[in-house]
């Protein structure tokens, strides 16, 4: 009976941990001083918004300045404009003046290192509740700026733009006049390598180590994380399991079945879900 307990609390813990781990991040900007939202105000320093979110979620802000503007849009209206007042984010001109027509990037890296590419699978935000009915464009592109897609509103009423797809490392957000952002929410960031599929010690051969190094993994917990675990992913069904490890087998003795690609270089995988790939000495 005590057996039965401990193993069903163990499920239910490892249920939790996974719940916290796919928790989606939501930035409303609101620990943080707004200003002015006023067209053609010279932005201070201390409401500019860039790399504040890198350490902890990855995320990094810019526009045509290498920052976004915080507002505060309570100010001067008889109710709160920003659907979680008190603040919104716009757009800044390369002359330093806040423009809400001027785009708004967002872009993604491993948490606390911008030298590593990140990806999400999910994004949206929200439109202020001041809009005035114009079309507004998000854009999603992959880590090499291959454009991904596209979806457009009428900001009226607070309108969402989301997008919901493997592999966006950056968005863009276009506006009108008086188009400022609210409520960004993303998936967890996961770190963005060039690998290659079936490569899984990362030694630049594709060889009967790969498969045992996969099997290690999985019974015996030996090594205790692959670096790359995309490049285990042989079958790319989105996990590592026993069916890679076949494959590989399959694929280097038996059937010769090319693995999906990337298998003949080092690249990246525009749809492989929410595998990482932290370290892929093989391929730089």
């Amino acid at each position: 009976m005590e057996g039965r307990l401990s193993i069903l609390l163990l499920i239910h813990l490892s249920l939790l941990v996974g719940e916290a781990r796919s928790a989606q991040v939501v930035l409303n900007f609101d620990e943080l001083d707004g200003g002015t939202y006023l067209t053609g105000a010279e932005v201070q320093d201390r409401y500019e918004l860039s790399d504040r979110y890198l350490h902890d979620y990855g995320a990094v802000l810019h526009s045509d300045r290498p920052y976004v503007v915080v507002v505060n849009l309570n100010e001067g209206f008889p109710f709160p404009q920003a659907p979680s007042p008190p603040n919104a984010i716009g757009g800044v001109t390369s002359d330093n003046q806040i423009d809400y027509s001027t785009p708004v990037v967002i872009e993604f890296f491993k948490p606390g290192d911008r030298s590593v590419p990140g990806v999400t699978s999910f994004i949206s935000v929200q439109l202020d509740k001041s809009g005035d009915g114009l079309p507004v464009t998000m854009t999603a592109f992959d880590v090499e700026g291959v454009l991904l897609k596209t979806v457009t509103v009428n900001d009226q009423g607070a309108p969402v733009l989301r997008i919901s797809m493997p592999g966006i490392h950056s968005v863009k957000l276009r506006g009108q006049f008086g188009s400022s952002y609210d409520n960004l929410t993303f998936n967890p960031v996961v770190a963005e390598r060039r690998f290659r599929r079936g490569d899984v010690d990362s030694n630049g051969r594709i060889e009967l180590t790969d498969p045992v190094v996969i099997l290690g993994f999985l019974f015996y917990g030996i090594p205790e994380g692959i670096g790359c675990a995309k490049s285990a992913d042989a079958d790319r069904n989105g996990k590592v399991d026993i069916t890679d490890a076949l494959a590989l087998l399959a694929y280097l003795f038996t059937t010769g079945k090319p693995l999906p690609e990337p298998l003949s270089a080092c690249d990246y995988d525009r749809g492989s879900g929410e595998l990482t790939c932290e370290a892929s000495p093989a391929c730089p």
